[in-house]
């Protein structure tokens, strides 16, 4: 899968007012249509109240991010190679508006029933203003009863704490839901595997580790309730930590959009290779993660060398002195 990654670090360092951290919007069922059978319309997170894309200008239009830009539009990032399952897009920048530069990560449901952006900036010495937008198109008809499986993508933007930056991050999603669980509210659970981060370029930084959604309940029109969201280091302890809500959408409810939120210790990632140099001593050298990726695929498809290679080399996780926030958006198809 090809990935993008955007990792700025810009020279200007500011602080963002309170603390910078997602604070809940007024919740599910604010947005512009709370009627039945549809349910709640938008649910936002963070300092973002809405988002509107224009397909014919390939444009998205942010609500409430301030130095944003005039009238809040962002353009699809056209110097980089777009991610695989989300589109990338910026703010305008100028000298009297737009001061601050953000980046968003857009995707709409494959039937075109519901939308999902995270937006952060990488301009604040702190995680800075941000959030996500999950946007139901339509109404929907929750089925009654029933277990069923849903499967999708995920994209992200991470900002670190005390110092500037941003770094894109994508993944897979797995939903499983019992319709008629908790007394008939039905529950929720699943995770995000196969994370990866990356440079603006499309440099692989290096994998992340997968996010539990613990179960939770589905409220009254589809409403994927608040519930918790984690990650674990190898040995089990946990790393990150955050929430997680979302919306059916369709229908029939054939899909999902939503949201996360993660905060946690940032890692750094290192990949060392243990080879024999030309006087037959065993030496190390350090490979950049798009050459362990590499060497990963070729060895998966058989190549002795390759294989060989792969077997002596190690990744180092090394957690820094600084915190990383996340916020991410999914969605997923039964």
């Amino acid at each position: 899968m090809t990935r993008l990654h955007l990792m700025l670090t810009l020279g200007l360092g500011l602080a963002a007012c309170g603390d910078g951290n997602p604070i809940s919007g007024d919740g599910p069922g604010d947005g512009p249509d709370d009627g039945r059978p549809g349910g709640p319309q938008v649910q936002a997170t963070g300092e973002v109240t809405g988002l509107r894309f224009d397909a014919d200008a390939d444009q998205i239009v942010v609500e409430d991010l301030p130095f944003d830009g005039e009238d809040g539009v962002y353009t699809r990032v056209a110097e980089t190679t777009a991610l695989e399952d989300f589109g990338v897009y910026e703010s305008r920048s100028g000298t009297e508006e737009g001061r601050r530069k953000y980046y968003a990560v857009f995707r709409e449901t494959d039937s075109g029933a519901g939308s999902v952006a995270a937006i952060a900036s990488p301009d604040y010495q702190d995680v800075g203003f941000g959030g996500t937008v999950a946007t139901r198109n339509g109404t929907t008809d929750m089925p009654t009863a029933g277990e069923y499986v849903y499967t999708g993508v995920y994209g992200g933007v991470r900002t670190p704490e005390g110092r500037t930056g941003i770094e894109l991050t994508e993944g897979d999603v797995l939903l499983e839901i019992d319709v008629a669980d908790f007394d008939g509210s039905g529950a929720i659970e699943g995770r995000i595997g196969d994370r990866t981060r990356y440079r603006v370029d499309g440099t692989a930084l290096g994998a992340l580790p997968d996010v539990v959604f613990r179960t939770t309940s589905i409220s009254e029109g589809g409403v994927i309730d608040a519930g918790d969201a984690l990650t674990r280091n190898n040995d089990g302890t946990e790393r990150d930590n955050g929430t997680y809500q979302g919306l059916f959408v369709g229908e029939d409810g054939e899909e999902i959009v939503g949201s996360v939120t993660l905060d946690g210790t940032f890692y750094s990632s290192r990949v060392q290779e243990t080879y024999r140099d030309q006087n037959g001593q065993t030496a190390t050298r350090m490979l950049s993660y798009e050459d362990y990726l590499d060497l990963r695929d070729r060895a998966a498809d058989g190549d002795p060398g390759a294989l060989a290679r792969f077997g002596n080399t190690t990744v180092i996780e090394t957690a820094e002195d600084f915190d990383v926030q996340e916020r991410g958006v999914f969605t997923a198809a039964d």
